[in-house]
């Protein structure tokens, strides 16, 4: 079904939805519902974003071994921002000094597996960071999503940029989204929102998706992508009709959406 979807999703966009329960091996459905929507002539560039380090390991290593995956294929970011207390301490130190533009773009704390080697350009500017190095080149991505989420909200220091760049190149599969706190709903769909705008398609995993938090996230994708079409678009003036997918152990069903009340309608057909 995602196969038949690729020309349409190419020019529209896609919000997939994988529901299925647990246990039934969304991780590598994932990977493939969304290497089945690229060209093959293209290959797949997919960034696969968790809340915990721990999953976010054991996917990346799981995606090492049932993919046969190499480690110029696959990078996997663990980590995160230092505590608030020390990310305000360096911060102002930065302030005082007067060279905030000078900071690392990604945080000292986080580690890294990858070993590509790529001569782009772009990635010849950003070598002296090889944890810049490895979130753009490689083609599958897996991180904590505090790596992506600079994207929409770092006012200093260029931190937007590697998580942006990525962004411009990559589709977006969240894992767990609904493990998230309510509070950091805003910083995921603001994520999601620069997703569409920048051209990504987006696919949600979980077993226990409330509705609520399906249709918030398409909503923004929805606003991002009217953008993109805006400046992107063959026909610019034309509203996107984004290919929505629901998938899970049982059923899957796809339906073009230009609007919410039609996603509401069919998500909610899906889940009953």
């Amino acid at each position: 079904l995602a196969a038949t979807l690729r020309e349409r999703a190419t020019q529209h966009g896609a919000f997939i939805v994988n529901m299925a329960s647990t246990g039934c091996g969304k991780t590598l459905a994932n990977a493939r519902i969304m290497n089945a929507l690229v060209d093959p002539a293209l290959g797949m560039r997919c960034a696969f974003a968790l809340g915990l380090r721990t999953l976010t390991l054991q996917t990346g290593r799981a995606f090492r071994d049932l993919l046969q995956l190499s480690n110029t294929a696959l990078a996997i970011r663990v980590g995160g921002a230092a505590s608030r207390e020390l990310f305000e301490h360096y911060a102002q130190l930065a302030e005082d000094s007067g060279s905030a533009s000078t900071q690392a773009l990604l945080s000292e704390d986080g580690g890294v597996e990858f070993e590509g080697n790529h001569d782009h350009p772009l990635l010849q500017r950003l070598s002296h960071e090889p944890a810049i190095h490895a979130l753009l080149a490689a083609p599958l991505l897996v991180c904590t999503i505090d790596h992506l989420i600079p994207a929409t909200e770092s006012q200093r220091g260029g931190r937007q940029i590697a998580p942006m760049l990525r962004l411009m190149s990559s589709d977006l599969v969240l894992d767990e989204p609904d493990d998230f706190d309510i509070d950091d709903l805003p910083a995921l769909a603001r994520l999601v929102h620069w997703a569409g705008l920048l051209g990504s398609r987006v696919l949600l995993s979980s077993a226990t998706l409330p509705p609520a938090l399906v249709q918030g996230l398409f909503a923004a994708y929805l606003d991002g992508r009217r953008g993109f079409q805006r400046n992107w678009g063959e026909h610019p003036g034309q509203a996107p009709e984004v290919c929505c997918m629901w998938v899970d152990e049982f059923d899957q069903a796809t339906q073009d959406c230009r609007d919410e009340e039609t996603f509401a309608m069919r998500q909610l057909e899906f889940a009953q």
